[in-house]
């Protein structure tokens, strides 16, 4: 089982260099090495937080609506183009599916099972696979 969160690996690493004997292809300085910056990283005192933190970062965030906005209408803009182009081209489906009613009644049963068949595998292969990764 993998370890999930990064100090998990670091907790691994630590606890295999400080079993020096499970590890005979590193040398003992190598590990020794390893523990010390450990324990350097370990017992650096964290940094102060400056003072005027909270009022700097209300600063900068501060007029955010304001500069987002050219990307607000750009996006209202471009959304509105869609839909219009999709109410444009609903005459012209209706047709296309008219079409293909009349060519799906002409279709063998048999390749109609066979293309169902065809996506259910194709469905399966891409379920399992993202379980995978």
């Amino acid at each position: 089982m993998q370890p999930s969160h990064p100090s998990d690996i670091e907790s691994r690493i630590q606890a295999a260099a400080e079993r020096a004997e499970a590890l005979p292809a590193l040398p003992p300085e190598d590990i020794e090495a390893y523990r010390q910056v450990y324990r350097a990283i370990r017992a650096a005192p964290l940094p102060e937080m400056p003072a005027d933190f909270a009022r700097s970062m209300e600063q900068m965030t501060r007029d955010h609506a304001e500069q987002a906005m050219p990307e607000i209408w750009i996006t209202r803009v471009a959304m509105f183009t869609v839909l219009a182009g999709i109410a444009a081209s609903i005459p012209a489906l209706g047709g296309v599916a008219a079409a293909f009613a009349g060519t799906a009644q002409a279709l063998p049963w048999s390749t109609a099972l066979a293309a169902a068949l065809a996506l259910a595998v194709a469905a399966m292969v891409d379920r399992v696979a993202g379980r995978s990764e």
